[in-house]
């Protein structure tokens, strides 16, 4: 008489689905920190007449423009990095470069910053001609 064959037991291994998941949190956790890097906490002005906001587009960049007490640039941050003042010609041509024709600059400035020094800032992306530059305040 034939013999029965006891049942073959099958199981799961979880051990890749758990690699998996790690890998997934671990991804996360860093690409938030890096969109945290781009925003820099500013004391943003306060506007008098309020336009539509931006449509979120892939060719937008943000670049934070915090100031010395006496309204001088203190520090210009796009991207998560820190360029200098004088740089700021070569960060437009870098910009310009990296996102083509679908540039759309988002402009943070402290409301201490002098307007000369934005409007320095506006000249160099009209050199690079950079036309779509949105200016970021404080909502009310």
């Amino acid at each position: 008489m034939a013999r029965m064959k006891e049942p073959h037991h099958v199981g799961f291994d979880m051990t890749p689905m758990i690699d998996i998941v790690f890998n997934l949190i671990i991804f996360f956790m860093l690409v938030s920190e890096f969109t945290k890097a781009k925003i820099v906490r500013l004391e943003l002005p306060e506007p008098v007449k309020v336009a539509v906001e931006p449509e979120q587009d892939d060719g937008r960049v943000i670049i934070n423009i915090t100031s010395e007490p006496d309204g001088f640039i203190k520090e210009i941050s796009c991207e998560g990095k820190k360029w200098p003042e004088e740089r700021l010609p070569e960060l437009m041509k870098y910009l310009k470069s990296w996102k083509g024709k679908k540039l759309q600059i988002e402009l943070r400035a402290d409301k201490r910053l002098k307007w000369s020094r934005i409007a320095d800032v506006m000249l160099a992306c009209a050199k690079e001609q950079i036309m779509r530059i949105h200016f970021v305040a404080k909502k009310k």
